[in-house]
């Protein structure tokens, strides 16, 4: 089993994915399939389009930790690093305008308890669940 990587040299999650899957010559197809996730899902990730998984995704996280013979918390330290890297650089959430429109799709019932969270918690509250539902 590969050694645990030092928290400052971790490497963003598509360069550790790409580096796992040369290393045991497998396929971003393979690793979709043994993750159970869509081809293009991974494919997104790899090629950094797409944000990582959440850390509550932990379903994800080990399907792929086990497929790609890596540490068991190696993939969800890269990612958690990412995700405080993009926050640190100012990419701390989505735009307002988004947060505005999806609580205009949302029903009238969500739409009035989100909006008493975003009061009670501050607007963080609604860019974080604007996020998750980007993610």
């Amino acid at each position: 089993m590969p050694l645990p990587l030092p928290q400052k040299d971790l490497p963003t999650l598509r360069t550790l994915l790409r580096l796992r899957l040369k290393e045991i010559n497998r396929s971003a197809e393979e690793l979709a399939q043994a993750a159970e996730v869509p081809s293009h899902y991974v494919d997104d990730l790899i090629g950094g389009r797409r944000r990582p998984p959440l850390p509550g995704r932990t379903d994800i996280y080990e399907r792929m930790t086990t497929f790609l013979k890596l540490g068991r918390n190696e993939l969800a330290q890269c990612a958690r690093a990412e995700r405080a890297n993009a926050q640190a650089a100012g990419g701390a959430g989505p735009e307002p305008a988004i947060g505005r429109v999806l609580l205009a799709l949302c029903e009238p019932a969500t739409a009035r308890q989100l909006a008493r969270r975003r009061t009670a918690e501050g607007p963080a509250e609604l860019a974080q669940v604007t996020q998750r539902l980007l993610d």
